[in-house]
């Protein structure tokens, strides 16, 4: 079905597969069954009768504002020891039944929001990965061995994470930047917290984490949806509510202080890693739109400013984090003049503000001139090339939707973010209803002037 689509945006890059529309103005696909267990858990299903692969995805809603203090990390330590094994199956048991059915059982919990845990197999082996599936949430073996390899294995991805200057730099940086907002909790876990963790800590981070007001689930492939309901129902539609509700995360505070932040990382002598990060209010779909496409402009210029035309870095990029509380960041990566790229940064953002971009599709009739001419301007009014930049935009997205299970995990952050299973199908509508003037107000308004708090980490020789 996605290679459908796919096509279909190639022939014309925002249009959709049809289907049945409710009562808002975008076609909306495939259907999406919307039912409900007995205990008032969500479920949504897209039937595929054309793939034989089957994904199914348990969702639980944020995951940063669970984690108490001192427990970063034990959201992803639990899901992870789900994995390894129930009171029906040990480890190596699971191992060989995965192996045996090319299938996939675990954990995922790589977002601020929400985590979870999913399976995907070919619809012949449902039956059996389901039972592995349901016995691992359900019935966990806590196996003390499989508990110590599981946090040994998050324990070393933490010192491989510490060991890269980039991330610690954007560590340090996240630490100052979500003050008391739950962002400011490492989801991955810190060396400290993780060794802290028992397993006894587990058991009880599983017993109040696997609450029904957090959970919701995503199905793609053939199933029937009605007959799906009642097998979730059956092993999941009678777990205790909380009575607590659900309650997102409230919005980012802007820095009170943005002094550059100066952090000597000895393990990398004559390079420096520069992070900014900004607050993004909440936006209406049509603004975000608009800045998720300026930023892919801003990429752009950011590499012909600070690398292309100055030589000052390996990379640079600029990156929205669309989460429930949202934020923006600038990434310089590998920089020997790390107290000189921040204005280079800001040349970029005023070029884009002024309404030109660079050029991209040198050649042809409407050929501006070479951008590597002595004395050429790389710039052109935005829209010369703001078609391009939707066209790449758009297939990158629809790129990104190839699989069942990642289908599956779009229906659920449109859940999750919107409100509406569905609605991320509209993305491309509002993308191509983005003008130039648009992209310039979005930068303006959300990214020029906007109070950045920034670190530079690096050698002592060019931190000092």
């Amino acid at each position: 079905m996605i290679w459908l689509i796919l096509g279909m945006a190639i022939k014309n890059i925002f249009s959709l597969a049809s289907g049945e529309v409710p009562p808002a103005e975008f076609d909306r696909g495939p259907e999406i069954v919307s039912l409900t267990l007995d205990n008032g858990i969500p479920l949504f299903v897209q039937v595929s009768d054309t793939s034989h692969v089957r994904a199914l995805k348990l969702f639980l809603r944020g995951q940063a504002q669970y984690e108490g203090p001192g427990k970063d990390g034990i959201e992803k330590l639990t899901l992870s020891l789900l994995a390894h094994g129930s009171e029906n199956y040990s480890w190596e048991e699971v191992q060989t039944l995965l192996h045996e059915k090319s299938s996939s059982v675990g954990a995922f919990a790589e977002n601020f929001d929400y985590s979870g845990f999913s399976l995907m197999t070919l619809d012949k082996y449902y039956d059996e990965i389901y039972d592995l599936f349901r016995d691992e949430v359900l019935n966990p073996s806590w196996d003390g061995e499989e508990f110590e390899k599981v946090k040994n294995s998050l324990l070393m991805a933490r010192s491989q994470k510490e060991a890269d200057p980039y991330s610690l730099a954007s560590q340090i940086l996240s630490d100052t930047f979500f003050g008391s907002h739950p962002y400011q909790t490492d989801i991955d876990g810190s060396l400290e917290t993780l060794d802290g963790i028992t397993l006894e800590d587990v058991k009880s981070y599983y017993r109040s984490g696997l609450d029904p007001d957090r959970i919701f689930f995503v199905a793609v492939g053939n199933y029937d949806a009605r007959e799906l309901r009642e097998e979730l129902n059956r092993d999941f539609g009678s777990l205790p509510l909380a009575d607590k509700g659900f309650v997102p995360v409230a919005g980012l505070v802007p820095p009170a202080s943005t002094s550059l932040m100066k952090e000597v990382f000895d393990d990398s002598p004559g390079l420096a890693y520069v992070r900014g990060n900004w607050v993004l209010p909440e936006m209406s779909r049509e603004d975000k739109a608009a800045l998720e496409l300026a930023l892919s402009l801003l990429d752009d210029i950011l590499f012909q400013v600070v690398r292309t035309e100055n030589s000052a870095c390996y990379s640079v990029w600029a990156n929205l984090y669309d989460f429930q509380a949202k934020y923006a960041c600038f990434g310089i990566y590998k920089t020997q003049v790390p107290y000189e790229v921040e204005d280079m940064v800001y040349r970029a953002v005023d070029i884009l503000a002024s309404g030109r971009c660079v050029y991209t599709s040198p050649g042809g009739a409407d050929s501006h001139v070479s951008s590597s001419a002595e004395g050429a301007d790389p710039y052109v009014p935005i829209d010369r090339a703001l078609d391009f930049y939707k066209s790449q935009f758009v297939t990158e997205y629809y790129s990104n939707q190839q699989t069942n299970a990642s289908i599956a995990e779009q229906i659920g952050k449109s859940y999750l973010y919107d409100g509406d299973p569905g609605l991320f199908r509209s993305e491309s509508e509002y993308w191509e209803r983005v003008t130039a003037e648009d992209i310039v107000r979005a930068v303006n308004l959300y990214v020029k002037d906007q109070p950045v708090m920034w670190i530079a980490l690096g050698g002592a020789d060019v931190i000092e």
